[in-house]
């Protein structure tokens, strides 16, 4: 399906502070703080996590709305966005038998795996960004890169803040770019370990009214936002499920391509083309006085879609940037050979 490039132009300040508008009582887990950033960010992955062998089956239910994004458009122009109401539907049984359905607008897709073998109808090749957005932070809201033992989940400062009467940790990462300019991200815990808040290349997401299911960590409530901005608001429920029809899970067709996926392809299977001949001629439009992050799809033929701002410090010729990268195509990113999708993000300053 997709995974996420990062093009990085030059750094753009994003915000490292902000409050959990929408949170939970935070509850004592009787165990120590973690001394070590890469242990907070494993413990709450591993609270959050309903998918790993041995886990409880559930049926998954979200109901969301998308919103489009800050596209910069011209007088007349369409936007390219897919937003409104859409579901979200899970049944999980264990590791390899399982069922996903996505309806977004005109947009819909059942994905199955069950007796081997993995299948997936879908509406159109192309799904859509809030549609990424969604499943990614229902399947990896803290990234796999924080979780991995990589070096990126080392070594980040770790201090203590509050939101009105709600203590929180925090652990940030700050990069300097110049010395004009910051770049941070932030991750805010709830004393008991379970993830508040995380403000990521200026995206934040807030979790709140948490509840327990089979000793995992499951929010009522999913808000992603970009400044004021709402980007995806979602409502999640989850209850058990011990058995399900196998005709459920048995879709029609064949096995589906490598590439045509509703989970988070890993960055050590996709091969992502080399789009620096492209991105060159496109920074070439910017003034010494740009700055802002975007955003975009790279889809299966390699067209640009769904670009959006999401912070602008200042938009000069970022209106001309834009409407370049939706004109743009390139080589699509592939998986065992097979076209897929792709996020990525591009920060100007």
């Amino acid at each position: 399906m997709r995974t996420s490039g990062f093009f990085c132009l030059i750094l753009l300040a994003a915000a490292s502070s902000g409050t959990v508008a929408q949170s939970v009582t935070a509850t004592k887990s009787g165990l120590a703080e973690p001394k070590r950033s890469q242990d907070w960010f494993r413990r709450a992955s591993d609270r959050m996590t309903l998918r790993s062998p041995g886990s409880h089956p559930f049926h998954l239910r979200v109901r969301f709305h998308a919103y489009a994004g800050e596209e910069l458009l011209a007088p007349g122009e369409k936007t390219q966005f897919i937003a409104g109401d859409g579901t979200y539907d899970e049944t999980w049984l264990e590791p390899h038998h399982w069922r996903r359905e996505v309806t977004l607008a005109d947009y819909h897709a059942v994905e199955a795996e069950s007796n081997g073998t993995r299948k997936m109808n879908s509406s159109s090749d192309y799904e859509p960004s809030r549609v990424l957005m969604l499943v990614d932070y229902l399947f990896t809201p803290i990234g796999e890169d924080l979780t991995n033992g990589s070096l990126r989940a080392m070594n980040w400062k770790i201090d203590h803040v509050s939101s009105g009467a709600l203590g929180l940790v925090r652990l940030s990462t700050v990069m300097t770019a110049n010395q004009r300019a910051k770049y941070s991200d932030s991750y805010y815990f709830f004393p008991n370990g379970d993830l508040a808040m995380k403000n990521v290349g200026g995206v934040v997401a807030a979790w709140s009214d948490a509840f327990a299911y089979e000793g995992r960590a499951v929010p009522k409530r999913l808000t992603i936002k970009c400044g004021e901005r709402e980007l995806l608001t979602a409502d999640i429920s989850v209850e058990s499920v011990d058995h399900m029809e196998l005709a459920s899970f048995d879709l029609a067709g064949g096995a589906a391509d490598p590439g045509m996926t509703l989970r988070k392809l890993q960055g050590s299977e996709v091969k992502i083309p080399d789009l620096l001949p492209l991105m060159g001629a496109i920074a070439a439009l910017r003034s010494p006085a740009t700055a802002f992050f975007a955003t975009g799809i790279v889809d299966r033929s390699g067209a640009f879609r769904e670009v959006e701002v999401l912070l602008a410090p200042d938009l000069t010729n970022a209106v001309a940037i834009i409407h370049a990268l939706r004109a743009t195509r390139g080589k699509p990113a592939t998986v065992s050979h097979t076209p897929c999708e792709y996020v990525m993000h591009w920060q100007f300053l």
